[in-house]
């Protein structure tokens, strides 16, 4: 009788994970490894990046907190190049990742109910440019028409708000090239996160060589978690996080300060 019993509290050890808190399941559900996968740009610091082989970053660290902290997940954080991010999303070997809602991301993942991060998108130019003496906001594009902005590949945020932009635009991998490409007057402008144009600008010693707006485009994103539509954890995940945080979420704004 007392090996019967030790059997099965062996057996019953092995198949609960984590707290009580709605999160207790078999250690095979809903993945070998009982950990919830969420990736990242990998070079979009401060938000996200690497340092030293960990990804560190505002996003990484409020994501831990409250899937980590507050839900008891176990998470695993990858900072990867962006395409390469949305890929694994679409793909299922990634279970989430947190970043603008578009109608493609629609297709192959679900957000959660509330926003984490609000994220103002600000126009950029070259001191004294002609873009830089004819624009006053990044929603009004019309005195540069033709002109050509730089933004950074799937960027899904970029490509609806110039759609309908009587302007150009010039894809490439970092934030950094977009910089350097309005330096020496190859581009007009960059509508991009604030915190993360100035970032870079800063390493680059280009302050005083651009004019980074203070108001943000109308259309700035909000980034709720986006749950990959094959991930395992979707539903169950979703419905606890929505539950316990809708509308008790602060939604972060991601600012530099000037």
């Amino acid at each position: 009788m007392q090996r019967t019993a030790v059997i099965l509290a062996l057996l019953f050890s092995t198949t609960l994970v984590w707290n009580a808190d709605g999160l207790s399941q078999e250690a095979k559900s809903p993945d070998t490894e009982n950990v919830f996968r969420i990736v990242y740009a990998n070079n979009w610091n401060p938000i996200s990046y690497i340092e030293n082989g960990q990804t560190k970053g505002i996003l990484p660290e409020r994501v831990e907190h409250l899937l980590g902290q507050i839900m008891g997940l176990r998470v695993e954080h990858i900072a990867v190049p962006w395409g390469r991010a949305q890929k694994m999303i679409r793909e299922g070997t990634a279970d989430a990742f947190i970043t603008t809602v578009t109608p493609e991301r629609l297709t192959y993942s679900t957000p959660t109910q509330d926003s984490l991060f609000y994220v103002p998108f600000v126009l950029t130019t070259l001191k004294e440019s002609a873009a830089d003496q004819r624009l006053k906001s990044p929603d009004n594009l019309i005195p540069v028409m033709g002109a050509t902005f730089c933004d950074v590949l799937g960027n899904g945020w970029a490509t609806q708000f110039y759609q309908n932009k009587p302007v150009n635009v010039h894809y490439v991998p970092t934030i950094e090239e977009c910089l350097k490409m309005l330096q020496v007057g190859r581009v007009s402008g960059i509508v991009h996160a604030q915190a993360v144009v100035k970032h870079y600008a800063d390493i680059m010693g280009l302050e005083n060589n651009i004019h980074i707006y203070p108001n943000p485009a109308q259309s700035s994103p909000s980034f709720p978690i986006l749950v990959s539509n094959k991930s395992v954890w979707k539903d169950r995940f979703l419905n606890d996080f929505n539950s316990r945080f809708s509308r008790k979420l602060d939604k972060q704004t991601i600012q530099k300060k000037e």
